[in-house]
């Protein structure tokens, strides 16, 4: 009930996307809008951790996809430069309140990715091809989040067929970076397609550096925060949008 009554507009952040260019230049893939969660437990529930309860947590970000839709759709996507992402529920992808986001965007779903997480994707496959299929005849892209080293040995993630897999970088990738195992995920890029993979969770360049030798060149995390901030004070910005 306190969630419902927030301004969730207080708890809305950003991060930038980029692609990396042949020449090292960056450029904006797209701008993931975010509910910075623990901002709002201290808000809404001081001293509770909201995210102990998988299912309550997941109860909480229904009802903050319903905030966030509804918020959005005030936006002027007609003027909007860059594309944004958005973390949604395939239920709620499939709501009133999406349509009445998807009325508010219009002509303009290109500049629009829907984030599915791949547990709630595999809770509910049927769903999920629904919804998939219905997103991109509309025009939105479809990302898959939550992917890791280890969950990507176990299916073939392509046979999803979105446009991007969004996989976080982490220790896994490092513990087993032998020439066997960079094999395996460069016979795994190769099938998914390098263009569709996006190396989440970018902390430092060696990170980048290892994803560049397998012709990854869409980033997000940390590092890449840094590098657009720079780039954006280059060119007299401040940082600022």
């Amino acid at each position: 009930d306190s969630v419902a009554r927030l301004r969730i507009g207080d708890f809305l952040r950003e991060q930038p996307a980029v692609i990396i260019g042949l020449d090292g230049s960056e450029r904006i893939l797209f701008r993931e809008k975010f509910v910075a969660i623990s901002e709002m437990q201290q808000r809404t529930a001081p001293g509770f951790n909201l995210v102990s309860n998988p299912w309550l947590f997941q109860h909480l970000t229904e009802t903050i996809d319903r905030r966030v839709l509804s918020a959005l759709s005030r936006e002027n996507f007609a003027e909007m430069r860059e594309s944004f992402s958005i973390n949604l529920n395939v239920k709620s992808v499939l709501s009133k309140d999406f349509q009445r986001f998807d009325d508010a965007v219009d002509l303009h779903t290109g500049k629009v990715v829907i984030e599915l997480q791949q547990m709630d994707v595999f809770s509910d496959i049927e769903n999920f091809t629904y919804a998939r299929g219905w997103l991109r005849d509309r025009g939105y892209q479809v990302l898959l989040d939550g992917l890791n080293p280890m969950s990507i040995q176990y299916y073939d993630p392509g046979m999803l067929d979105v446009d991007y897999y969004k996989v976080a970088w982490g220790a896994a990738f490092i513990q087993t970076d032998t020439p066997e195992s960079r094999a395996e995920i460069g016979e795994l890029v190769d099938k998914i397609g390098a263009e569709h993979f996006i190396l989440a969770r970018t902390d430092g360049e060696h990170a980048m550096r290892w994803a560049l030798t397998l012709g990854i060149r869409r980033f997000q995390g940390f590092f890449i925060d840094l590098l657009v901030k720079k780039q954006a004070e280059k060119s007299g910005r401040g940082g600022d949008r």
